[in-house]
């Protein structure tokens, strides 16, 4: 299969196999595992999204409260997998109470 947009689960399937066959190679070719990990990644952000974790949505409402236009890019690059202590950082660098329970 030659890499191109993936616009079928059977396309997606296809790259996934791609990828883990690279992956098992000794030696795999890093600018061909580059293109197939993104396109495998840009199918999964279009056919499942993750949502925004619960903490980062309320640092962004508690900003918001407080006249503060939005949460620091930085904040929102780290939102997939966030942890209540990364929110806590977040509240502490926009200078807005922390609410979360230890």
């Amino acid at each position: 299969m030659k890499p191109r947009v993936l616009k079928r689960d059977r396309d997606y399937k296809a790259a996934l196999a791609c990828v883990e066959h690279l992956m098992e190679q000794r030696s795999p070719d890093e600018a061909e595992l580059k293109l197939w990990s993104l396109l495998v990644e840009n199918y999964e952000e279009i056919h499942f999204p993750i949502d925004t974790p619960k903490a980062f949505q309320d640092v962004d409402s508690i900003a918001g409260s407080l006249g503060k236009n939005r949460t620091p890019v930085s904040i929102k690059k780290m939102s997939k997998g966030a942890t209540t202590a990364i929110a806590r950082t977040g509240c502490k660098g926009l200078n807005v109470p922390d609410r979360a329970k230890s």
